[in-house]
Formats: C-alpha cells, sequence, structure tokens
C-alpha cells in the first residue's frame, strides 16, 4: 500500500465548497432566528401578564 502524494483533497478541489458553507451557515443561523422569535412571542404575552 503506497500512499499518493498527489492526491488533492476534495474540499480544495470544489470550487463551490465555501459557497455551500456559506448557505448552511446563513441557513442555520435564520431558522435558529426564526424559532427563537417564536418562542420569544409566544412566552412574552404570559410574562407580561
Amino acid at each position: 500500500m503506497t500512499r499518493s502524494t498527489k492526491q488533492v483533497p476534495a474540499f480544495h478541489a470544489d470550487r463551490s465548497f465555501p459557497y455551500v458553507l456559506v448557505c448552511s451557515t446563513l441557513g442555520t443561523v435564520i431558522s435558529l432566528a426564526a424559532v427563537w422569535i417564536s418562542t420569544a412571542l409566544q412566552v412574552a404575552p404570559v410574562l407580561v401578564a
């Protein structure tokens, strides 16, 4: 078993990798923000009353 040193890792060869990372991160942040806002709007009337 010889190891080839000319192989490039997949994330370096794939040019769409940064876009996938950014889009998935933004999607996660937006979904978490939506859940937090909806939870806060449901809990706020209980705390105010």
